[in-house]
């Protein structure tokens, strides 16, 4: 039996976006793979006809397509091989029967979704950017000067719009989406919803008449809570609009379903703030009224953590007037119908379904289920891929042992991964892992990362505290993050190490995710083994792997007041001429994976090391306005360059007004200089809350 390897990761293959043909005879879905030495991961086209799986595609960068009709499948990608910066979008046609692709369409902007109409012409959703709101009429000179201002503006963040505090790729939105008409004669664009306003969610009706969609105003800030989109629909012959449903605070439309005579709705209203799950609702087409049609109160889509998926895929889908549709509860997602206001299961097995499509009966899931990668089933749950198979032959894969206890009035559901090669009686080191969100779960599915950790021997530990998803009211944390979740994991790991004399105590480490970095920040540990103390400066020195992060400015407010940081890498702390021998294979330095950039893993080593670590100066943080002066350190070797703030917004990029951080948010004036979640003295303030405290933890600071 063979160990799980970092490199494993690279030979997953994932899937995503099943979709079957007009009637049903086929079906495309996207499978992607990471590739180590390009930096990226590749996406092609495959099909599913008559029981054989062939690739459709071989370019590598197919990541969007649709049926043009039943022998017919238009597809996004790049074959034209660019040398200068573009914005365009090349969409190519490709026969379900063999052949080359095609070009089919160009556009000046890029799209991300194409809808084709029954005139040949097109429903596209495109990218529209602040200020060069005209870009997709393919004005050369107006790209000229959109590449020319993104490169002046390099090295800093403009604000231009709000809400920017959510988690994602950026911290602002740079871009938003427009809907577009494409005129195929004339071979132009023309805008259909508003300048300011970002769409989502579009729907076009069978007949091609309607389209459906949710819209944004991303000028207007929102609590955190409130989405805020509204639905609307637009005849497309008359180019009119009209809102359907408006978002209101105990209103918020999560997503919606086009049946066959009425809408379907999800929406919450906020009962538990912006975890709050959905209930469903019917619109009537007609009159436009909507009423309750079933209280449901679980989440919908699949919360499982999990690192080998790339890509999604439908969630929720009418066939008839029968909603079906992915919900977690418990540890897993399941595939769940909604008929006459009853719940009733399809398809639940331990693990988690990703996406679905359904067809004159038929069904296609993405699964992760009995502790392998994705792979495509069936109706009946029989499995009709097999794309994972080479990597797992003959490989070593801890299945996880479930842990269940009471903690208060509530139990805390976990599980447990036996090291590669266990023997009873032996000593063998822990690593806790701690999952984001906090409104995800942890459950019995393929996790590389933690396969890595326990073919490395490692026991590997993970919960689901308060907050996590699969619940209903559990999950309702305001006000409590850090504190019930502590006592939860704390409890939970006291359990496990109850369980199996075997897990080492004194080599217990920990490692967290986006709000399980926020965790490891608490720490978790106190009891068992110090932290070791680092200055910010040299946390980030160390954080080698992160260069382009830390190019940006970021929010490190609430790090620079932690007292004790865990380390990210321990490999890199290791002083001079120490003696390593005894240290286990990862803290020997062996490389640790990550989770696609959304988590460091950090842990705590000095009790196995045979020297103390050398001690570090440290320097107590400080909240400092803005403008007053720095203390008397050595001024910073870099040259920070002005920046330029949006106008009318009292946020700005300045450098730091200490040595804790390269660069930071700042306000004026000041707010108070200790988090109220932590009482932990915070570095920089926010005009509202600090990122500690926030819900929503700044992807950036809960990384580090």
């Amino acid at each position: 039996m063979k160990p799980i390897a970092i490199d494993d990761f690279c030979a997953v293959r994932s899937l995503a976006n099943v979709t079957f043909s007009p009637e049903g005879t086929s079906a495309c879905f996207i499978v992607s793979q990471a590739k180590k030495e390009k930096n990226c991961y590749e996406s092609r086209l495959y099909l599913l006809k008559g029981g054989r799986v062939r690739a459709l595609t071989g370019g590598g960068k197919e990541s969007s397509f649709c049926y043009l009709d039943e022998n017919t499948v238009l597809f996004a990608g790049d074959r034209e091989g660019e040398k200068e910066p573009s914005l365009t979008s090349r969409f190519y046609k490709i026969a379900l029967d063999g052949g080359e692709a095609d070009l089919a369409y160009t556009f000046p902007i890029p799209v991300s979704q194409v809808f084709p109409l029954k005139n040949g012409d097109l429903l596209v959703v495109g990218s529209t950017f602040p200020g060069f709101e005209d870009l997709y009429k393919g004005d050369k000179k107006l790209v000229k000067a959109y590449f020319d201002d993104k490169k002046e503006n390099e090295d800093y963040e403009v604000i231009s719009q709000l809400p920017w505090w959510w988690n994602g790729g950026t911290y602002t939105r740079g871009a938003y989406e427009s809907l577009f008409y494409y005129d195929a004669k004339k071979k132009s664009l023309t805008r259909l919803t508003e300048k300011g306003f970002n769409v989502s969610d579009v729907q076009l009706t069978t007949d091609k008449k309607t389209v459906y969609y949710s819209l944004l105003d991303v000028s207007v800030p929102r609590p955190a809570h409130f989405g805020g989109e509204d639905l609307y629909r637009m005849e497309l012959a008359a180019r009119k609009q009209e809102i359907v449903v408006k978002s209101r605070p105990d209103f918020v439309i999560s997503t919606y379903a086009l049946g066959a005579s009425f809408l379907l709705l999800a929406a919450a209203d906020g009962k538990y703030g912006m975890n709050t799950d959905c209930d469903f609702y019917k619109l009537d087409y007609a009159t436009l009224a909507v009423t309750p049609y079933a209280v449901y109160g679980e989440a919908i889509g699949s919360s499982v953590g999990c690192d080998v998926r790339h890509g999604g895929g439908q969630a929720f889908k009418m066939d008839g007037d029968v909603l079906y549709f992915i919900s977690t509860r418990f540890d897993g997602a399941g595939l769940y119908k909604l008929e006459d206001g009853t719940v009733s299961p399809v398809l639940v097995r331990d693990g988690s379904v990703d996406c679905f499509d359904r067809k004159n009966g038929k069904m296609l899931l993405c699964a992760l289920w009995d502790m392998k990668p994705q792979e495509l089933y069936d109706e009946t749950g029989r499995r009709v891929t097999h794309f994972n198979d080479a990597m797992l032959r003959g490989k070593y894969v801890a299945q996880p042992d479930p842990l269940n206890l009471t903690a208060g009035d509530h139990e805390v559901h976990g599980f447990i991964l036996k090291p590669m090669g266990f023997e009873a009686g032996k000593k063998y080191p822990v690593i806790f892992d701690i999952h984001g969100g906090p409104k995800t779960v942890y459950g019995p599915v393929f996790y590389h990362e933690m396969q890595y950790w326990a073919s490395r021997g490692y026991f590997v530990i993970f919960c689901n505290p308060t907050g996590s998803d699969g619940r209903g009211a559990f999950m309702d944390i305001r006000g409590k993050y850090g504190t019930v979740d502590f006592d939860d994991l704390m409890a939970f790991c006291d359990a496990a190490l109850a369980k199996y004399p075997e897990m080492d105590a004194d080599n217990l480490f920990e490692t967290g995710g986006s709000y399980g970095g926020f965790m490891i920040e608490r720490p978790l540990l106190p009891r068992r083994q110090p932290a070791l103390d680092l200055e910010l400066d040299e946390l980030l020195r160390r954080v080698r792997h992160r260069p382009r992060l830390l190019r940006r400015p970021v929010r490190l407010d609430h790090l620079a007041g932690c007292r004790k940081i865990l380390v990210a890498q321990p490999h890199e702390v290791r002083r001079q001429g120490q003696n390593t021998d005894a240290l286990p294979p990862l803290a020997r330095g062996l490389p640790l994976p990550r989770r696609s950039g959304l988590s460091d893993v950090l842990r705590a080593d000095r009790a196995r090391r045979r020297e103390p670590p050398c001690a570090l100066p440290r320097r107590e943080p400080r909240a400092l306005p803005q403008r007053q002066a720095q203390a008397p350190h050595p001024p910073l070797k870099r040259d920070h360059r002005l920046v330029r703030a949006a106008q009318g917004l009292k946020w700005k990029f300045a450098k730091p007004p200490c040595r804790t951080s390269t660069r930071c948010w700042t306000s004026s004036p000041p707010q108070s200089a200790t988090c109220a979640q932590t009482a932990m003295p915070c570095n920089g303030a926010t005009s509202t809350q600090t990122a500690a405290s926030s819900p929503m933890i700044s992807h950036a600071a809960a990384a580090m």
